[in-house]
């Protein structure tokens, strides 16, 4: 199999599949996605795994910078993603089978390298924030982004580590819930959005 073939074969449709999870609730309920507050239990024992170990770290506070409550990757988080990649260079590099087929697709093989890098450095650089008007996220590669909580209609969870934050303004984004102060962010959006349904 040519390397534009397996790119043809994995990539392009995972690609499809999220952007149309990003507008379709039914595909993301397929996947896992849930009304915030009832996320459902992880579908594997491996995920129920990742879930308990990136819990890890969830009860330290919050940091606080000036008037921003600060939500860092707790640190059972920042253990899954290098176990993670690890385990995923391990398989593709050193599994012999794996090693074999990839060691002629080098394209392949370079684009999980950049995605394991991609992903290390999202958590440890990622961070969300709040002044309790403002929602404001930084993560690896990003600028900052900023959302207005006034105008949050809407937020679903998955069972492991996401939030999914809707605005009224049509824009959506997804935010690590394996954060220290966790329970504080979660009290925060819950507040938010049942002040904002009330009007």
């Amino acid at each position: 199999m040519s390397e534009l073939t397996v790119i043809a074969v994995y990539l392009v449709p995972a690609i499809f599949i999220a952007v149309l999870a990003n507008r379709s609730k039914v595909l993301r309920r397929l996947q896992g996605w849930r009304e915030f507050g009832n996320a459902g239990r992880p579908d594997s024992v491996e995920a129920a795994q990742v879930a308990v170990v990136a819990s890890l770290g969830t009860g330290r506070d919050a940091m606080t910078n000036g008037q921003w409550r600060v939500f860092k990757s707790s640190w059972g988080m920042r253990l899954v993603m290098p176990g993670l990649c690890g385990a995923t260079i391990y398989y593709m590099f050193f599994e012999p089978a794996t090693a074999a087929e990839m060691s002629g697709l080098p394209i392949v093989s370079l684009l999980f390298l950049l995605a394991s890098g991609y992903g290390l450095l999202h958590v440890y650089r990622y961070n969300v924030s709040t002044n309790g008007h403002i929602l404001r996220i930084r993560s690896a590669v990003d600028r900052e982004r900023r959302f207005a909580l006034d105008q949050l209609i809407g937020v679903e969870e998955d069972a492991v580590h996401s939030f999914r934050l809707k605005f009224a303004d049509g824009r959506h984004v997804e935010i690590l819930k394996a954060v220290e102060g966790a329970d504080e962010l979660r009290h925060i959006l819950a507040h938010r959005l049942e002040q904002n349904q009330r009007g």
